[in-house]
């Protein structure tokens, strides 16, 4: 998934939606402001400026052609290029990958945590192999690995929930 975003945004609402895996094209309000402008639409105007401005700055942009908007739109473009290009080929690239596989890890017992790696050695070494029989269930380990490399993982502690998140890539 893909979002545009024009305008003022904070780095923390760039970064929610990063980390829900959605691309962000982010089109400052500077930039925005400056291609209009050429075209006698003064965006960049105060917060408390009465009705009497704003509707004079809605007018002057209806007023515009198309033509006008056609270069509005190269200037944005221009401006942006680089990015929207990175942007675009984020977006194919997520659109174009397959699920090359998909596993899933039911884990028994209980964890084991160690604070050095010789005592975790130790302790597999002197662990016998097979599962004891009446094991309590922890939870599923799910990771679906994609064409393009990516990958994603979810930890739960449910079948219901973990269906749930499989269901998402159907």
């Amino acid at each position: 998934m893909g979002a545009i975003l024009a305008g003022e945004y904070t780095e923390g609402g760039k970064k929610q939606l990063t980390s829900h895996n959605i691309d962000v094209l982010h089109i400052p309000f500077a930039v925005l402001a400056d291609s209009f402008k050429k075209h006698g639409v003064n965006l960049d105007y105060p917060e408390n400026a009465g009705n009497d401005r704003k509707r004079s700055i809605i007018r002057r942009w209806e007023d515009l052609s198309k033509q006008d908007i056609k270069r509005v739109e190269e200037e944005l473009k221009a401006a942006i290029g680089e990015e929207y290009s990175i942007f675009r080929s984020a977006l194919e690239k997520s659109l174009l990958r397959n699920i090359e596989v998909v596993v899933i890890l039911p884990l028994y017992g209980s964890e084991l945590v160690f604070t050095s790696v010789g005592e975790a050695i130790q302790t597999l070494v002197d662990s016998k192999s097979e599962q004891p029989a009446r094991c309590k269930f922890a939870k599923y380990e799910i990771q679906i690995r994609f064409s393009n490399g990516d990958r994603v993982e979810g930890t739960f502690h449910s079948k219901d929930k973990a269906m749930e998140f499989l269901k998402t890539f159907t």
